[in-house]
């Protein structure tokens, strides 16, 4: 965090709230960077249906077309934990990614969840291993 260009020298804590106390003028400037990862959720009762979340952006995949059949769902296919690793960024400046081929059953755009109006889109994705893909096929 920065004031008019310089580095404030407090500690966050997490889970509380951050005090800037000052007499503020006209034309100060107070900047904030949050680190953005990717990360996933899990739902709590299934641990293979995944959210992707681009900190602290929910991502949601589009499917595009306006009669969505089962094969036009993605599913995560993979031996990493790591949700970093399923996708890639396509647009850094709109926040779009696509799913990785090797990561995925088939490629997927994905955007902020606030940027779909009227198309069809999914949240959650199922994900397997590449044995339990093989036997689910």
């Amino acid at each position: 965090m920065t004031i008019n260009g310089k580095k404030l020298n407090s500690e966050f804590k997490e889970g509380t709230y951050f005090t800037v106390s000052r007499n503020w003028k006209k034309g100060n400037v107070l900047e904030y960077t949050m680190p953005m990862n990717i990360y996933k959720e899990t739902l709590p009762d299934d641990q293979n249906k995944v959210g992707l979340l681009y900190e602290p952006v929910v991502l949601a995949g589009k499917l595009g077309a306006p009669a969505v059949k089962k094969t036009d769902i993605s599913v995560f296919v993979n031996n990493n934990n790591q949700a970093k690793d399923w996708i890639q960024f396509a647009n850094k400046k709109t926040i779009t990614f696509t799913t990785k081929v090797n990561q995925s059953s088939k490629l997927t755009t994905l955007v902020p969840l606030y940027d779909i109006a009227d198309d069809k889109y999914m949240i959650y994705w199922d994900k397997f291993s590449t044995d339990e893909w093989q036997h689910k096929k």
